[in-house]
């Protein structure tokens, strides 16, 4: 454990801006491009452990962000500690929810310590090389903010809840979303239509002892679009474009109904997927 806390203290302390490491127990926040860590020290200047939460720019829910936790190191009391400020800073920074991915074997202890509750499974491929074949009538490409006005947020609707959002809100979101170097949003378009029938969003996040992982969110396809073949196109794009990304793994976190389809994508379970909901 105390190999992967130095190597993650290096990666937080290089993005360090002002003032020094607390000595007094207290946690420390370092803050770069939405990823915050988080170290707690004791008066022995010992870390006892150690956590980071990327704040994902989301248009659903009103163009909300989501927190999600990653290289949560330490003993399980300093785990759930830090698990507590992490999601209490997602929550005052504009998260409607936190994800943390654990083990099946970790549930009871975090169930019992913390807010978050079981709410999906994690399933994990290998990024690839694929062929992807499309009718000419589609295309498969990194989105645009043009497609903004092409359905893209009426597609969404399909998966889950998006609001009342307007376009100018929603082209801030894609701002801000574009700034996010280690982010990308896939889409097919009916170039007949000149319609978003589907999409996928791929983000990556280094960890201390896995490599680079990449993460698929908001996949979806337009009903109407539904039996040709164009969510197993998505993914397969996910799964390119990860390979490109140079992702050792790749994971996403789903119900337990649509778990069959990613396994005919090549996903395999691995874990769950625990949540905690501010509103």
């Amino acid at each position: 454990m105390e190999a992967k806390t130095e190597i993650l203290r290096k990666i937080l302390a290089s993005e360090l801006k002002d003032g020094k490491f607390n000595v007094n127990g207290q946690v420390l926040n370092l803050s770069v491009e939405g990823t915050t860590g988080y170290l707690v020290e004791s008066k022995s200047k010992q870390i006892l452990g150690a956590g980071c939460v990327f704040k994902e720019p989301k248009f659903v829910h009103e163009c909300s962000n989501v927190g999600h936790v990653f290289n949560l190191i330490g003993n399980p009391e300093h785990r759930y500690k830090l698990l507590k400020e992490l999601s209490s800073y997602s929550r005052s920074s504009g998260c409607y929810k936190c994800i943390l991915d654990i083990d099946p074997n970790e549930v009871k202890g975090y169930k019992e310590n913390t807010k978050f509750k079981v709410k999906d499974l994690r399933m994990t491929a290998t990024p690839q090389e694929v062929e992807i074949k499309l009718k000419s009538s589609f295309n498969l490409r990194e989105m645009e903010a043009e497609d903004l006005e092409k359905g893209y947020l009426k597609l969404l609707e399909q998966l889950t809840t998006v609001g009342n959002v307007d376009l100018k809100t929603a082209q801030k979101t894609f701002e801000r979303r574009s700034l996010c170097q280690n982010m990308s949003t896939l889409v097919i378009e009916d170039t007949t239509e000149k319609k978003i029938v589907g999409t996928a969003t791929l983000f990556t996040l280094e960890y201390t002892s896995e490599g680079v992982i990449g993460h698929i969110e908001d996949v979806v396809v337009d009903k109407n679009c539904r039996g040709q073949g164009l969510g197993k196109i998505t993914i397969k794009g996910v799964l390119k474009w990860a390979k490109d990304k140079k992702c050792d793994k790749i994971i996403l976190n789903c119900s337990e109904k649509n778990s069959p389809f990613y396994a005919k994508c090549g996903f395999t379970k691995t874990g769950v997927g625990m949540k905690e909901y501010f509103d």
